[in-house]
């Protein structure tokens, strides 16, 4: 994703919940105390310059604050959603393109799926304010879709045991087996 990214998710969580600073922005890539008050410091100002965007159009708020990459996720998502796919979302930056998407779209989240809390900060306040509960909670702080690629795997064997797991029926499993068994 590229490096800086993590600061423009902080500053779309807070434009978009209202958040403060001190509530989302995290060390990203390893900030020292400094570099993360600095960092602080820095999108305060980015939001008050923006008037923490007078407008509530969600897309002058993506314009404002999102990057390349953040909106073209945003766009996936939403394209998703319209074909009815599901989608997982891995982290805080793609976290930050499901909250333009869920702007947008208010109905997108009947089509995500929360792959990981990550270290981030924010991302735990995003999920938080979104009221999604993520999948795993392992600390990774790694990026690269390491959350979706666990996830997925997951899902993928969640999906297995629905789809092929037999039935009491099907295994000729009685009322009085099924009592015993599970007594």
């Amino acid at each position: 994703m590229g490096i800086g990214n993590s600061s423009a998710a902080s500053a779309l969580l807070c434009a978009f919940t209202g958040m403060s600073v001190e509530q989302a922005v995290g060390c990203g890539t390893g900030l020292d105390t400094a570099g993360l008050q600095h960092k602080q410091t820095v999108l305060a100002a980015a939001l008050r310059r923006a008037g923490a965007l007078e407008s509530s159009d969600p897309l002058d708020i993506a314009a404002e604050f999102g990057g390349f990459e953040i909106l073209t996720m945003a766009g996936f998502f939403l394209g998703a959603a319209g074909k009815h796919l599901p989608v997982v979302v891995d982290g805080f930056i793609s976290g930050a393109a499901f909250l333009i998407a869920k702007a947008l779209c208010p109905c997108i989240g009947n089509h995500v799926l929360f792959a990981h809390r990550s270290a981030e900060k924010g991302h735990a306040a995003l999920l938080s304010a979104s009221a999604v509960t993520p999948l795993l909670d392992l600390d990774m702080r790694l990026g690269e879709g390491t959350g979706a690629a666990l996830a997925i795997g997951i899902l993928s064997s969640a999906l297995a045991l629905y789809r092929e797991m037999a039935t009491f029926e099907q295994a000729s499993v009685t009322g009085t087996e099924k009592e015993e068994q599970y007594s």
